[in-house]
Order: C-alpha cells, then structure tokens, then sequence
C-alpha cells in the first residue's frame, strides 16, 4: 500500500512539473539546454523527461527542477499554475537529498 501511494505522488509531482517546464519552454521560449546544465542534468535526460519518455524522475531530479524553474520563474509559474489549475503535491514524508 505505501508502494502504491510512493508511486502515485512521483507520477503526479512529475506531471505537474513537467506541465509547467513545457509552459516555460513553449510559451516563454526559455531554452532547454540552458535549462538542464543550469538544473546539473543531461540535456538529453531532461528531453526525455520532457516528451514523457522518461516518466517519473526520481526524488533528488524532481526536487532540482522544481528548485530552479521556482528560484528563476517563480512569479510566471504562480500565475500559470492559477490558470492551468496545476497543483504540485507536497512530499509528505522526510527524506534526505
């Protein structure tokens, strides 16, 4: 059952931020590559990320994405998160990075 519930939160905490990653790719033209060195991942990685070839990224990936796109865009992502009705889901329990 928790196995269950892990799954769940890294498939919806992935699907939120990949949402908002693309909205700052396609519609703030913010580059990819510059993106993915900036977060320290493979370009390539990041890409697959992006087209859902690559699921769900582990804990530490999702934590580096969403600590960069929020420290650069923060004001951007607010606004698109009210419009898109996208809510990232907090990790409720504790793990080290």
């Amino acid at each position: 059952m928790a196995e269950k519930i892990k799954d769940t939160f890294l498939e919806d905490k992935s699907e939120a931020l990949r949402t908002l990653c693309l909205i700052l790719h396609n519609k703030y033209n913010v580059s990819i590559s510059s993106t993915a060195e900036g977060i320290g991942l493979r370009v390539t990685y990041y890409s697959d990320f992006l087209t859902s070839r690559r699921k769900n990224l582990k804990r530490k990936n999702l934590h580096l994405i969403e600590t960069f796109i929020f420290d650069l865009y923060e004001p951007l992502l607010v606004v698109e998160m009210k419009l898109n009705r996208i809510k990232i889901p907090e990790d409720k329990t504790l793990f080290v990075i």
